[in-house]
């Protein structure tokens, strides 16, 4: 139950066939269970499909089952019959009607069963018939039984797809039939961004065609060339001849009437679903699908004497056409294969319109085809050519001569070939320049926020050698941004073209493979130009991987830096148990590219560079000092100091405050400062205190006099006085918490590293002191310590 998608659980799917001569039903019966309000919505409504120009529908039930009642629904629920065209939108109209059902009262908990008939068979099919069953759904189904009623002197075959379920066969009334039945099937969902040919579903295939040979028998008849029609047609071809000499351009001319005359519609209707139009039908009317075109291109290309044949291919499974069945079902899609100058070409009249010469253009490629001819026995691979493939070479050039801090100017020169120009071509064909231009500015405002547009984008469309370049330019006025030290400016240079191609997967976690553009070449040629020499190492850089490979070479001379990238693909998906390494290996090429530029200005560089301060006519002031200091520091000792042998009874102990300890924190910490700071000074210079240049250590000395001579002063202190300077100054001292006597060497050790362990969460240790009934903190505890208030008072002595 956990598996229920879109609040339904399918209790029973039984679905049966029964085929009898050229007459075929299809049997469907349901029963779904509404375990929430979503799914009563969908319980609640059934839709029907059915082709009318062949086909008849008959509902034979339709009931809610609640709480043991069957409450029928088949007189009393509204039916409506529409024409919905549900693939309007990609130029298809089919005919099909829906028969919509909507259920009266039905609440959680209520099962909805349904069942009817669909009648008919496809007349230009003649006698042939093939289909499959689903063995398993996105949702979980509790029960699922599929029969097939077959003539018994009738040869069939089967093919089972991702199951070894034979099927169970038996005799009836002259019929064989073939069961399958499954329960408690669990529901598949497969991961997103997976291969279009990629199927992990179970199912069962069946035809009448015993091999790809009869069905290029059957379709024969259907792409059977007829006479060139007289008028506008045999005008078009006498022109194409006189124009072209050459086969090859005689092709392409025929290509690019068709592509740009006849628009895409595809009306499958009845036996339009199979049938091509007539040429000079789709010429009056101009409009066709994949069938009509291709007809209408034959039919010139014989007129013209070149040889043509058509090809039927499966855009969605490609090569996994050779898994399927022979049936005309395998294939979803016609092209010409055309033989020119004593090679084969391929070319598809439903591509948006293709220029150059014949070795330029795209050539369509979907793994194997069936070519309809006499001889054909078997599917035919098809050729892949470079201009199949997407090519992209892209240039990307920084001008920051004009100075550092300064804007700089962004170039960037697209040139596309084969495939990769045809579709910005046909993109641009339903767009225009200014529309696609602020596109392409979003996009790199993504890498460099405060770009703008530095005039309009040039676009060379070289249509003889299907060549299309495009030059942008922009202005970066940030290109310089601060660093993360004062004074530094950092210039990051990117490839935006290139990066967003190694972008990693959205679903890393999967059950499916992963589709990737393939076959894809993208070479990627980033130029900086900068105000001044730079002191940047080349480098090299290869990044492997089953599906794609990826170099990366910087060289530099003075004043430009020249980064080239070049990705090419292997193939087209990456196996799920890899997908891991796949983005792992995608985001070495990203770092493979970073580079970022970093200067300093001079004013900032000049206090990480001061020098020591001289101790030269600095040693008799700073002797006074310190002179001055220790002077201050006995008489702060005789004044408020104790002998460290005095103990106080456990008793009789008054613990310090919070606040008095910190007010002899403070105090403490001033004098530390006021020893140890003008030592530093004259040892590292002012620089010591530079917070950008700050280092755990700035050397030996350091160490001595910032780490070990504060040590050593605050445990000698605990040990013969009982306290520091600062606590004798408000009247505390140090004593231990078991005696109220004087400390142990151990215990003044470990107090003071115990002040480390109470300062590292967030210094949780030393506030404890505000809550601790002895008013301890951490350091005190580990220690065994406590801090109290001296018996003596400094306002009486």
């Amino acid at each position: 139950m956990e598996q229920i998608h879109g609040g339904v659980y399918y209790l029973l799917a039984d679905r049966q066939t029964r085929v009898s001569g050229t007459d075929r039903q299809h049997f469907n019966r349901f029963a779904i269970k509404a375990v929430n309000d979503k799914g009563v919505e969908q319980a609640a409504s059934i839709d029907i499909d059915f082709d009318p120009a062949y086909q008849r529908l008959q509902l034979h039930t339709l009931a809610v089952h609640r709480q043991g009642r069957v409450i029928s629904q088949l007189a009393t629920a509204p039916i409506r019959t529409l024409q919905r065209e549900k693939e309007l939108e990609a130029l298809i109209l089919d005919g099909r009607l829906t028969v919509s059902v909507l259920l009266q009262d039905v609440r959680v908990g209520d099962v909805v069963e349904y069942a009817y008939t669909v009648q008919g068979s496809r007349p230009e099919m003649r006698g042939h018939h093939f289909g499959a069953f689903d063995m398993q759904w996105r949702s979980p189904v509790h029960a699922l039984h599929t029969r097939l009623l077959w003539p018994a002197e009738r040869p069939i075959q089967f093919k089972n797809m991702n199951m070894d379920q034979p099927a169970t066969e038996s005799l009836q009334g002259g019929l064989r039939q073939f069961e399958w039945t499954a329960r408690a099937v669990p529901g598949l969902r497969v991961s997103d961004e997976a291969p279009v040919w990629y199927d992990p579903y179970p199912f069962v295939q069946w035809s009448s065609f015993r091999d790809w040979g009869e069905v290029s028998q059957w379709a024969v008849p259907l792409y059977a060339v007829p006479p060139l029609p007289a008028g506008e047609l045999s005008a078009e071809v006498d022109r194409i001849r006189r124009t072209h000499a050459d086969a090859g351009d005689q092709v392409v001319a025929v290509l690019q009437f068709v592509q740009k005359n006849i628009r895409y519609l595809s009306v499958v209707i009845g036996a339009g679903s199979y049938t091509p139009s007539a040429p000079g039908v789709v010429l009056a009317r101009r409009f066709g699908d994949c069938k009509d075109k291709t007809l209408l291109t034959l039919t010139m290309l014989k007129a013209l004497g070149i040889e043509a044949r058509a090809g039927l291919v499966n855009t969605r499974v490609r090569e996994g056409v050779m898994q399927r069945i022979p049936s005309a079902a395998a294939f979803d899609h016609v092209l010409v294969r055309a033989q020119v100058n004593g090679q084969q070409h391929w070319i598809d009249p439903t591509s948006y319109p293709q220029t150059g010469p014949i070795h330029a253009i795209s050539q369509p490629y979907f793994g194997h085809a069936l070519i309809i001819d006499p001889a054909t026995r078997d599917l035919e691979p098809m050729q892949q050519g470079d201009a199949t493939q997407t090519t992209r070479k892209i240039r990307t050039e920084f001008d920051a001569t004009q100075g550092i801090g300064k804007t700089a100017t962004l170039t960037v020169t697209t040139e596309l070939t084969g495939v990769s120009a045809e579709q910005l071509r046909n993109q641009l064909s339903g767009s225009n320049l200014e529309a696609l231009q602020r596109d392409y500015l979003n996009f790199y405002g993504g890498y460099y926020p405060g770009i703008v547009s530095a005039g309009p984008m040039d676009v060379d469309d070289n249509t003889q050698t299907n060549v299309l370049t495009v030059v942008e330019r922009y202005q970066i006025a940030d290109f310089w941004t601060k660093g993360d030290k004062p004074g530094m400016l950092e210039a990051s240079i990117r490839a935006p073209d290139m990066r967003s191609h190694l972008n990693g997967p959205r679903e890393r976690v999967r059950n499916a493979p992963l589709a990737i553009p393939h076959p894809t070449v993208i070479e990627n040629t980033t130029v900086v130009r900068l105000p001044e020499d730079w002191p940047v190492d080349p480098e090299s850089n290869v990044v492997r991987h089953p599906a794609f490979e990826f170099t990366d070479e910087l060289t530099t001379t003075p004043r430009l830096l020249t980064r080239v990238s070049r990705y090419t693909s292997l193939s087209d998906h990456v196996k799920a148990e890899d997908t891991a390494d796949y983005a792992k290996k995608l985001e070495d090429a990203r770092d493979a590219m970073g580079l970022v530029l970093t200067y300093t200005t001079p004013k900032a560089a000049a206090p990480a560079e001061a020098a020591p301060v001289s101790l030269e006519g600095f040693l008799w002031p700073m002797a006074g000092y310190y002179l001055l200091l220790g002077a201050a520091y006995y008489w702060i000792v005789r004044k408020f100091g104790q002998q460290g042998d005095v103990s106080v009874p456990v008793d009789d102990l008054v613990y310090a405050g919070f606040w008095a300890r910190v007010g002899a924190a403070l105090l403490d910490t001033l004098l530390i400062v006021l020893v140890t700071g003008p030592l530093l000074v004259a040892i590292y210079g002012w620089a010591y205190f530079d917070g950008s240049k700050m280092t755990m250590f700035a050397g030996p000395a350091d160490i001595l006099i910032s780490w070990v001579a504060p040590f050593v002063a605050v445990v000698l202190f605990w040990l013969y006085k009982q306290a520091t300077p600062g606590k004798m100054l408000v009247s505390l001292k140090v004593v231990d918490a078991r005696t109220g006597g004087k400390l142990s060497v151990g215990q003044t050790i470990g107090r003071y590293l115990g002040y480390f362990v109470a300062t590292i969460p967030l210094g949780l240790g030393l506030l404890w002191v505000a809550f601790d009934a002895k008013k301890q903190g951490w350091h005190d505890k580990l220690a065994g310590t406590v801090v109290i208030r001296s018996r003596r008072s400094p306002l009486h002595s």
